[in-house]
């Protein structure tokens, strides 16, 4: 049975390395860097319950058009007016919950028409297949791109034997007569007295070419490619034909199904073709018409689980889930309690010492100040931070001034921190926006107020005449103890960073290396490479005491036991300043003349 060791209450079994907190000596005295943000949350178009990576807002509103990922990436890239903090996310990964299909369309049993996009869009999608004569056909497709823009999509003519047949076959045996047959499986011939006859399974021939020589072997016909992908060319694709005459001329076989679906499949930006082979060709023609099916879809509880679920196996800093209150009929049935709790789940799961990928979650809820206090008093978490105001921005798919719900502020925090420097705090930083909103219960003009949100943990912004709207504080909704390390956002950011920075580190220079001295020296050294590196970026911090400075980090311990390199040591996160205590003396004037 292979060795497992226990470590800060898990049970390891594969190797690697694994970081256990201790915060026991910050009692009451950033992750950001990469701006990796994930965001979850309903669309109008693009494909459902799948994670997507984007390096910028417009390339997530090419695939997702509109809808709460669309406005909530344009938040996160433009997230706040502080000189302080001058960007946003550098990369969204994304994951849409509801469940929106594509539009179809089945024509004369040969062709399924499906729409390359999802949602209920893409009933606007239409298809015609037309004829300047006899055989020819056209196909056009016309709909509405990702920008909102008509487009129209119109293929070359197909079914000219002369341009686009893919063999010629004529017998030429002592029979009197021969008849071809070609069904989506086989090619066979009917001779006169039952002589020379073919009877061609496609599936044992890897291509055209194959088939044509053998057909050649035979001595009794004559077969000629007429396409340059012979060697290619899957034989199945021909269209069906019955009886066909070749002994007194050579017939050119043609595949105009075919040609049409791959036109439509290698072309169309709007739809795929699925092609029912073994038809006969060309098809009947077809007058312009709408592709039917598609729907925006929902999204229940367990989606939002099995979001999490997928969102796992991708290194993100900070995750917004963009809800803020349960779903209405035409969003599903999710609630706000099960996907703040699903997202408080994730994030220290992910943060513990077997999740190995330490991540930030942001969540809001729309709420009076009393459910408010009881949702952040229900997360009570050091891995997740709340909120509870609307703000007021231009859209990202309008640009009209539109009230956002409460998860857009959510998205200004996460992107503010994704694009702030290292060790700099939220608190008191101006975000973007012109409104700001909240139930009627509380007020960001009443002390008292502010003060009871603050201490059960509901970060908000307060309006500073002069200045803009400002974070009050960057706290976490951790109220077990009056420890920062836990309580204070930037620090536990920077813990974050320094625990899958150096662990990271050493899991790639010493897993699977031999446990030997030479090996075992270099521990030290590296680590204090490491986490010199986070005290220039400003992670970690030195301290001073009577004039005497010392780093942010040291007492690095290597021990070896086994199989098991034990490796620790003191590191300072660095905090921000919450207060300022400023004393003035007063004295006396004194005069003398």
């Amino acid at each position: 049975m292979s060795r497992q060791v226990l470590f800060n209450g898990a049970v390891l079994t594969r190797p690697g390395a694994y970081t256990k907190i201790d915060a026991s000596q910050f009692n009451n005295v950033a992750l950001q860097g990469l701006g990796v943000v994930g965001i979850i949350g309903d669309a109008d178009a693009g494909q459902p319950r799948i994670v997507q990576t984007f390096s910028s807002a417009g390339a997530l509103k090419a695939v997702y058009r509109s809808g709460d990922l669309v406005e909530a990436a344009g938040i996160l890239c433009d997230p706040g007016n502080d000189d302080l903090i001058p960007s946003g996310a550098a990369t969204i990964v994304a994951y849409k919950t509801n469940l929106s299909t594509q539009s179809t369309f089945t024509h004369d049993a040969t062709f399924v028409f499906t729409s390359k996009d999802w949602g209920l869009q893409t009933t606007s999608v239409q298809v015609a297949i037309s004829s300047s004569s006899g055989s020819l056909r056209t196909v056009q497709v016309t709909g509405i791109d990702s920008l909102g823009i008509p487009i129209t999509e119109t293929s070359p003519e197909f079914g000219d034997p002369t341009k686009f047949g893919k063999l010629s076959i004529q017998y030429t045996g002592a029979a009197a007569a021969s008849a071809l047959t070609i069904t989506a499986t086989t090619l066979t011939t009917a001779n006169t007295g039952a002589v020379d006859q073919l009877n061609i399974v496609f599936s044992q021939y890897n291509s055209l070419a194959d088939i044509i020589f053998f057909i050649n072997g035979t001595g009794k016909y004559t077969c000629t490619a007429l396409i340059t992908n012979a060697a290619s060319f899957d034989a199945s694709n021909l269209d069906a034909v019955a009886g066909v005459a070749i002994k007194a001329a050579p017939v050119v076989l043609m595949a105009n199904n075919f040609d049409l679906s791959d036109w439509l499949n290698s072309n169309s930006s709007l739809i795929t073709s699925t092609l029912t082979k073994g038809q006969t060709g060309p098809r009947a023609i077809l007058a312009k018409t709408a592709l039917t099916g598609g729907t925006r879809g929902t999204s229940a509880n367990v989606d939002w689980l099995n979001a999490f679920t997928a969102m796992s196996g991708v290194r993100i800093n900070q995750m917004v889930t963009l809800a803020s209150a349960d779903a209405t009929t035409l969003q599903g049935t999710y609630t706000i309690a099960s996907i703040n709790a699903g997202l408080q789940s994730h994030c220290q799961l992910l943060s513990a010492t077997a999740g190995k990928s330490e991540r930030q979650g942001w969540a809001s809820i729309a709420a009076t100040k009393a459910n408010l206090i009881l949702a952040a008093q229900g997360l009570n978490s050091e891995h997740v931070c709340i909120c509870s105001q609307k703000l007021t921005r231009p859209s990202a798919v309008t640009g009209n001034i539109t009230q956002f719900p409460e998860w857009s502020f959510a998205c200004v925090l996460a992107g503010m921190r994704a694009g702030a420097p290292l060790g700099e705090p939220l608190t008191h930083k101006l975000i973007k926006a012109s409104a700001i909103a909240n139930d009627a219960s509380w007020s960001t003009a009443t002390t008292q107020d502010i003060i009871d949100l603050l201490l059960n943990g509901v970060i908000m912004v307060t309006l500073v005449q002069g200045r803009g709207f400002q974070i009050e504080k960057g706290i976490t909704t951790y109220t077990k103890s009056n420890n920062d390390a836990f309580v204070e956002e930037t620090i536990v950011q920077n813990w974050k960073l320094i625990a899958f920075t150096w662990r990271t580190n050493l899991e790639n220079r010493y897993t699977g290396r031999p446990m030997d001295i030479g090996t075992i020296k270099t521990v030290k050294p590296f680590s204090a490479v490491i986490l010199s590196g986070l005290r220039e970026q400003g992670v970690i911090t030195d301290s001073l005491v009577n004039g005497v400075q010392t780093p942010g980090y040291g007492n690095i311990q290597v021990t070896a036991s086994g199989d098991v390199l034990n490796v620790s040591g003191n590191v300072s996160p660095t905090s921000g300043i919450n207060f300022i205590l400023n004393t003035a003396v007063l004295v006396p004037a004194q005069f003398s003349v």
